[in-house]
């Protein structure tokens, strides 16, 4: 638990965290950890997946979801993200 939402880690460092406190929907925040780290443009690495993930800075994105059913919509393509979140940070 990261901010009071369900964080997710790899090799120690947060990168996947549930923000919940949208009203009428939630976002899923790719980041690089809690800590500032030196600033890195991902955003070439998720050219192909943009119109998915909102851009928050060149190292943090969020994916929005508005029902149970958007997630199930998006499953493969939130897949493919993840994966490539992880490989790349």
């Amino acid at each position: 638990m990261k901010w009071n939402a369900p964080s997710f880690c790899f090799h120690n460092d947060d990168r996947v965290t549930f923000n919940l406190h949208g009203n009428g929907f939630f976002r899923l925040v790719l980041h690089r950890g809690a800590k500032a780290k030196e600033s890195v443009n991902l955003k070439p690495h998720f050219e192909d997946l943009q119109g998915l993930m909102e851009w928050a800075a060149n190292d943090r994105a969020s994916i929005k979801f508005s029902s149970i059913r958007d997630v199930e919509a998006k499953r493969e393509l939130l897949k493919e993200v993840v994966r490539r979140w992880v490989d790349v940070t």
